[in-house]
């Protein structure tokens, strides 16, 4: 029971970080995605301030969002990630478990019925999960977890920040003739 447990929280934790790298990667692209067209559109309208232009600078920042918004927030809650997921991802990561963390995990389940246990012995089970206990034991699950998009999405935002400041800072009318343009 106890490597059950232990097979159970090491999948648990791949599912919960994927979700919550998902959840951030999307936040800084969000923003960083605002932000951008924020000052696009003061650029735009500083210069071209007819309805037509207005309309389709809305049309095109109003896409990029929706997209943006179905892509990294609604789609993570509504296509589900399941433990046996998590384990097919872990053993692409570490073929050196051979098959048995997916099957440890599919395991877990049927092990309690008690039809299953007339076909497959108990000790079967018991010693699968075991040497699956021992071979995850020392996995770190950061690095099972694809994360190499957060940092060029977090210095993205970062520059474009930095950018924002700056126009603030050098040209102060800039952004709010821009503003003004857009809400007239």
């Amino acid at each position: 029971m106890e490597s059950q447990t232990l097979i159970l929280k090491f999948l648990n934790r791949i599912r919960r970080l994927r979700f919550y790298t998902n959840i951030l990667h999307g936040t800084y692209i969000l923003l960083a995605y605002i932000i951008a067209s924020y000052l696009l559109a003061c650029l735009l309208l500083n210069y071209k301030t007819t309805p037509d232009g207005v309309l389709l600078v809305t049309i095109i920042i109003g896409g990029g969002l929706i997209y943006i918004l179905c892509n990294y927030f609604i789609k993570p809650f509504l296509t589900p990630f399941s433990l046996d997921d998590a384990a097919l991802i872990a053993e692409a990561h570490y073929p050196e478990t051979n098959n048995s963390l997916i099957s440890s995990s599919q395991l877990v389940n049927h092990s309690k019925i008690n039809q299953f246990q007339k076909k497959a012995t108990l000790e079967f089970i018991e010693e699968l999960q075991n040497r699956t206990s021992k071979a995850i034991k020392n996995i770190d699950t950061s690095s099972i977890v694809y994360q190499k998009g957060l940092p060029i999405a977090r210095n993205c935002l970062i520059g474009l920040l930095g950018f924002l400041i700056i126009i603030a800072l050098s040209t102060p009318g800039f952004l709010t003739d821009g503003y003004k343009s857009w809400s007239n």
